[in-house]
Formats: C-alpha cells, structure tokens, sequence
C-alpha cells in the first residue's frame, strides 16, 4: 500500500506538502488560546459546545485539505493542545464551584429550608451583603412566664424543655420558608420573605403565626 501511494503520486503528480513547523506551532498556539478564552470567559454549556466544534472543525479541515491540496498539518498536538486545557479549566471551574455551593449551604442550611438553600445555591447573589429593600414578615415569640418558671425548676429541665421548644418552633418557621435570625434567651426571631417576592405567599405566612 505504501509503495502503490507513492507510485500514485509520482505518476499523477500529486505530491503531499507538509505545512511549516513554525505554521503547525502558530496554528496549535491559536487553537489552543481560543480554547482558553471561551472556557474561561464562557458559560460551561457554550464553552464546550465551542470547543467541541473547533476539535471537530479542525479535524475535518485537515482531511478535506489533504483530500484536495494535499497539505499535511499537525493533528494531534492541535487536538490535544484544544482538550487538555479546556478539561483543566472546566475541572478548576467545578471545583471553584462545588466549594462556593459547599460554603452557602454551610451557612444557610440550619437558618432556612432545603428549598431556599438551594434557590441560595443557584443564585448566590441573593446572600451577598450590602442589603436591599423588600417587604419581610419579622415573627417574634416569647416565651410566657418563662422567668418564674426558670426559677421553680432545675436547670437539667428547663434546659431540656427549652431546646425542645425551640426545636419545635424552628422546624416550622423552616418548613413555611422562613429564616431563623437569632435566638433571643426564650425568644426566637424569624424573617419571612427575605428570599421570596411573593407578597401573597407572605401574608398567608403572617396569618398563620398569628394565635
């Protein structure tokens, strides 16, 4: 097959022509950069749509000038210069992420529900500091005559029944989507609506800790 190619060649005329190194180096350097850029800058889907389409086009670029012109150029070094930067950043990038997504459900998951943890995880910008204005329900409990019952019974019990109280308690300010604020001694403070717009969704909220 080898000897039968190059007897073609010679008897059509049609000789392979390897690019330059330099071509090759200056082509897989520029491959490679704009590889760099659009996963960096790009969002995941987009990045790997585009790098995908650039291994895919270079390849086929390749063969069809061979097919036509005859022209060699580098295949694998470009192919490789492409993926293996693209699967680094993309692989940093997850980690980054991962660990951003660890840290605000560090924070958030013992204040709020599940579900508003991960409406935090999808949008961290909702948690960023600085503040905003909106319409919030605040609830505040109290525990009565807690005082004199603090000093009819010993600090096992009333230690015991306090925390089953505000175990209690704070399970379903989570379950309606609100956010424990602070522990006040005997007191709970809870903010409903620091992380949902719906106005409806907060009136119904307020009207089911009214007693």
């Amino acid at each position: 097959f080898f000897h039968s190619t190059l007897l073609n060649m010679f008897l059509q005329k049609r000789f392979v022509h390897p690019i330059s190194p330099v071509s090759g180096i200056a082509i897989t350097v520029l491959l490679s950069l704009l590889v760099v850029l659009v996963a960096t800058f790009g969002r995941p889907g987009l990045a790997e749509a585009v790098t995908f389409l650039l291994i895919a086009g270079y390849i086929t670029a390749t063969f069809m000038l061979f097919s036509s012109e005859r022209l060699v150029f580098p295949v694998v070094v470009p192919v490789l210069a492409m993926l293996i930067p693209y699967l680094f950043i993309s692989g940093y990038q997850l980690v980054v992420e991962n660990r951003e997504k660890r840290v605000v459900r560090n924070m958030f998951q013992h204040y709020l529900s599940p579900e508003l943890v991960d409406r935090l995880i999808q949008n961290p910008g909702q948690a960023a500091l600085g503040g905003a204005r909106k319409y919030v329900t605040v609830f505040f409990s109290d525990v009565h005559g807690f005082t004199h019952f603090v000093e009819g019974n010993s600090p096992e019990r009333v230690v015991r029944i306090l925390n089953e109280y505000m175990e209690i308690v704070t399970e379903v300010i989570i379950e309606n989507g609100g956010y424990l604020d602070k522990y006040l001694g005997d007191g709970i403070m809870a903010i409903f609506g620091a992380f949902d717009n719906d106005p409806e969704k907060l009136l119904h909220v307020a009207g089911s800790f009214i007693i």
